[in-house]
C-alpha cells in the first residue's frame, strides 16, 4: 500500500482488487484507488460522528437559550466525545428495549430517547452542561438529530 494523490484526495492505493465493504468507503476511481477514510474503517466513523456530535451541541449551545454548554475547548470536546459514544453504543440498546414504545408514538419516541441521552450528558458533566428545562432540552435535540440525520445522510452518500 503506497500514500499517493487520487482524484485530488491523500489516498492509498491497493494493488489487489478487494471489496470492502466500510462505512468510508468512497466510489472507486478507475486506477483502484481508494479514500484513506476506508482503510480506518470504525475509527473513521468514529472521528466521522465525533465532527458532527461536536458541530451539532455547538448549534444547540449557541442558538437554544436554556441549553448552555462550556466554551472551554477541551471540555467541549471530552463532551462531544462521550456523547458520541454514548450515541454509538447505548442508543441502539435503548432503541431495542423501548422499540414498542416508538412503535406505538410513530416514531416520536425516538426524539424522547434522544432527550434522555442527551440530559444524560448533564449527569456527566454537571458544571459544564446547563438544561434550565424541558422546553430547551427539546429544542437542542431537534438541532441534534438533525445534524445527526445530515451527516447518516451524508455517510451514506460516501458509502457508495
Amino acid at each position: 500500500m503506497l500514500l499517493n494523490w487520487c482524484g485530488g484526495l491523500l489516498n492509498l492505493s491497493i494493488t489487489r482488487k478487494a471489496e470492502y465493504r466500510n462505512f468510508f468507503l468512497w466510489k472507486t476511481i478507475e486506477n483502484g484507488c481508494y479514500n484513506v477514510f476506508m482503510i480506518i474503517g470504525g475509527l473513521g466513523k468514529l472521528f466521522f460522528y465525533l465532527v458532527f456530535n461536536f458541530l451539532a451541541l455547538y448549534l444547540a449551545s449557541r442558538f437554544v437559550v436554556g441549553f448552555a454548554i462550556s466554551q472551554d475547548p477541551v471540555e467541549f470536546l471530552k463532551i462531544a466525545a462521550i456523547f458520541t459514544l454514548i450515541n454509538l453504543f447505548v442508543k441502539p440498546i435503548f432503541k431495542f428495549i423501548l422499540k414498542p414504545f416508538v412503535i406505538l408514538t410513530l416514531g416520536l419516541g425516538i426524539i424522547a430517547i434522544n432527550m434522555a441521552l442527551l440530559y444524560s450528558l448533564k449527569v456527566f458533566f454537571p458544571q459544564s452542561i446547563g438544561i434550565t428545562g424541558l422546553i430547551p432540552l427539546l429544542y437542542a435535540t431537534l438541532i441534534v438529530v438533525i445534524v445527526n440525520l445530515f451527516a447518516h445522510f451524508l455517510g451514506k452518500i460516501f458509502k457508495n
